[in-house]
C-alpha cells in the first residue's frame, strides 16, 4: 500500500507541476474522448442505418480521411496567423457539432460534406493540441505535458468503448449525440480556462527553426517525418490487417480486436505518466529509438507465437513502444517549430501521421497481406521498423545538434 500511495502521490505532483493551460487541456481531451466512440461506428452507421452500399461507405470514410490530412496541415499553417487558444476551441467544438449534424442529416451529399468537414476539424484539432503544449510549457516540461495529455486521451478512450457499445444497442443516433456533446462541452470548458492565455516567450536557440528556415527544405526535420510516416503505417496495421490476421492465424474471433484496443488504451492511460517520469533521464534519442523498435517488434513477433496470452504480450510490447516514442517525437517537433514558420512544422507533422494512418496504412498493409500472406506482412513490418529507427536516429542527432552519444537501451 505504501508503494501504491507513493506512486499516486508522485503522479499527482507530476501533473500539478504543469501550467494551468495543460491541466485544462488534459480535462478537455478526456471529456472529448469519453464520448468519442462515433468514429468507431462510422462504417456500421452509414451501411446499416443509412443504407449506403459498401462502396459508398468506403468513399465516405475516404472523405473523412482526406479531410483529416488536409485539416492537420491547413489549421497548422493557420495557427501562424490566428491565436492557438481560439483555433483549438473552434476545431474541437466544430468537430463535435459536425457529429451532431451527421446524426440528423438526410441527403447523401450532405452526409459527404459533413464527413469531409468533420475530418477537417478533427484533423485540425491535433496540431492545435501540440501547439498549445509548445506555447504553454518550457522545454524541460514538454515530454511531461505530452505524457499527461496522452494519458487523459487514452483513459477517455477506455471509457468510450464501453459507453459507445452500450449506446449503440439503443441506436446509432445516441452514439453520435454523446460524441458531439462531448466535443462541444470540452470546447466550452477549454474556452473558459484559456481566457487571457499568453504564450511563454522563447529565445531562439540552436536546433530551433529560425524565421528564414523552411520546413520544406529542413533536411533533419524531413528525415524525422520520413521515419514518422513509416511508423504510422506500421502502427495503423492494428486498425486494418490485424483483425483479419488473428482470425486466420490465431483462430480467434473478431472480438479480440476490441479486447486489444481496450488493453492498449488502459496501458497508455495508466502507464504513460510513470513510464515517462522514469525514462526522462535517458533523453530523446534513447527513448525514441527504443520506442520505435518496440512498435515494430510488437507486430513483427506475431508469427512466432499463438494464443490469447501471446497476443496480449505482443500488444503490450508495441503499446510500451508507443509510450516511449510519442512524447519524445512530439517534443522534438515542437522544439524545431519554436520560431519562424511554426504552423508549417506542426501542420506537416500532423498531416504525415494522418496520411500514414488514415490513407496509406490500409492500402500498403492489405497489398502486402494479399501478396505475401499474414506472416509475410509482419516480416516486412520488422524490416520497415529497422529502417525507421535508422532514419529517425540520424534525424534526431541533427535536430538536437549534439555529438553522437551512446544509446543505453539500444546498444
Amino acid at each position: 500500500m505504501r508503494l501504491s500511495s507513493t506512486g499516486i502521490k508522485a503522479s499527482l505532483q507530476y501533473i500539478l507541476g504543469l501550467p494551468p493551460a495543460i491541466r485544462a487541456l488534459a480535462v478537455a481531451v478526456f471529456v472529448n474522448r469519453v464520448g468519442g466512440a462515433a468514429r468507431t461506428f462510422f462504417a456500421l452507421y452509414l451501411h446499416e442505418a443509412r443504407g449506403l452500399p459498401l462502396t459508398g461507405v468506403g468513399f465516405m470514410l475516404a472523405l473523412f480521411g482526406a479531410g483529416n490530412v488536409a485539416g492537420g496541415f491547413l489549421v497548422g499553417v493557420l495557427s501562424d496567423y490566428w491565436p492557438t487558444r481560439r483555433l483549438i476551441v473552434v476545431t474541437l467544438g466544430g468537430s463535435g457539432l459536425s457529429l451532431l449534424l451527421l446524426a440528423i442529416a438526410q441527403p447523401t451529399w450532405l452526409l459527404g460534406l459533413l464527413m469531409l468537414l468533420g475530418g477537417l476539424l478533427d484533423g485540425g484539432f491535433r496540431p492545435m493540441l501540440q501547439r498549445l503544449v509548445m506555447e504553454a510549457v518550457p522545454d524541460a516540461q514538454r515530454t511531461r505535458a505530452q505524457s499527461v495529455v496522452r494519458s487523459s486521451i487514452n483513459l477517455g478512450v477506455a471509457f468510450a468503448g464501453l459507453i459507445g457499445a452500450w449506446l449503440a444497442t439503443r441506436g446509432y443516433l445516441w452514439v453520435f449525440v454523446a460524441d458531439g456533446c462531448g466535443g462541444i462541452l470540452a470546447a466550452a470548458w477549454l474556452a473558459s480556462r484559456l481566457q487571457g492565455f499568453v504564450p511563454i516567450p522563447r529565445p531562439i536557440k540552436a536546433g530551433a527553426a529560425t524565421p528564414d528556415r523552411s520546413p520544406y527544405t529542413d533536411l533533419p526535420f524531413l528525415m524525422l517525418l520520413g521515419s514518422a510516416l513509416i511508423l504510422a503505417i506500421i502502427y495503423d496495421q492494428f486498425y486494418s490487417t490485424f483483425g483479419a490476421y488473428i482470425r486466420e492465424a490465431y483462430q480467434l474471433s473478431g472480438s479480440w480486436v476490441g479486447y486489444m484496443y481496450s488493453l492498449n488504451g488502459l496501458i497508455v492511460g495508466f502507464c504513460q505518466i510513470p513510464i515517462t517520469a522514469l525514462t526522462d533521464r535517458f533523453g530523446y534519442r534513447a527513448n525514441a529509438a527504443t520506442g520505435a523498435a518496440m512498435i515494430a517488434a510488437g507486430f513483427a513477433m506475431l508469427p512466432f507465437g499463438h494464443g490469447p496470452l501471446y497476443l496480449c504480450i505482443s500488444t503490450a510490447v508495441w503499446t510500451i513502444g508507443e509510450l516511449l516514442l510519442m512524447p519524445q517525437q512530439f517534443a522534438l517537433v515542437t522544439q524545431r517549430a519554436e520560431t519562424g514558420r511554426s504552423g508549417h512544422y506542426i501542420g506537416l507533422y500532423a498531416a504525415i501521421w494522418g496520411g500514414g494512418r488514415g490513407l496509406l496504412a490500409p492500402l500498403v498493409g492489405t497489398q502486402l497481406y494479399a501478396h505475401f500472406g499474414g506472416n509475410g506482412l509482419w516480416y516486412c513490418v520488422g524490416l520497415a521498423g529497422a529502417l525507421a529507427v535508422f532514419i529517425q536516429q540520424r534525424a534526431v542527432r541533427a535536430l538536437l545538434d549534439t555529438p553522437r552519444e551512446s544509446l543505453p537501451a539500444m546498444a
